[in-house]
C-alpha cells in the first residue's frame, strides 16, 4: 500500500498510526468523529449499525485543546459555496412569492364569501350546493 494511500485513510480513535501518531477523540468536535456506519440492503432500506472502533471524518482537523491556550482551540470555519448560497436565496424567493399569493388568494376568498348580516347568510345558505 503506497504512503499517499496509507495518508488518506481515517484510523481508529486511540490507535496508534503510522503518519499521525496517536489520534485522540478529545480533540476532534463531535461532527468530526463517525460513530455509526449506514448502507443500504437489497430492499433499498437504510441499515444503520454502531461502529465498534470509532472513526474519524476525512478531512476532520484536531481544533481542541483542552491544556493550551484558548485561541489554539477555535473551531475550524465551514464556508459554504456560492451555489448552495444562490440556491437558497432563489428557494426563499420562490417561497416568498408563493405565501403572497396564497395570502391574496385567501383574501379574496373572504371578501368573496363574507357575510355582512344575518339575511345575507341565509340566502348564501339557501344557493349552496352540496
Amino acid at each position: 500500500m503506497g504512503l499517499k494511500r496509507k495518508a488518506r485513510r481515517s484510523p481508529p480513535v486511540g490507535r496508534r498510526h503510522n503518519l499521525v501518531g496517536w489520534v485522540c477523540l478529545h480533540h476532534f468536535a463531535d461532527e468530526d468523529v463517525l460513530r455509526d456506519a449506514a448502507t443500504y440492503d437489497e430492499k433499498g432500506e437504510l441499515v444503520t449499525v454502531k461502529l465498534q472502533q470509532l472513526r474519524i471524518k476525512d478531512g476532520a482537523v484536531p481544533s481542541i485543546f483542552p491544556n493550551c491556550p484558548r485561541y489554539l482551540s477555535k473551531g475550524v470555519m465551514h464556508r459554504t459555496s456560492p451555489e448552495t448560497t444562490k440556491k437558497k436565496q432563489k428557494e426563499n424567493l420562490q417561497l416568498s412569492a408563493v405565501l403572497n399569493e396564497s395570502l391574496q388568494t385567501t383574501v379574496l376568498f373572504e371578501q368573496k364569501h363574507a357575510c355582512k348580516d344575518w339575511d345575507e347568510l341565509n340566502s348564501c345558505i339557501k344557493n349552496l350546493k352540496v
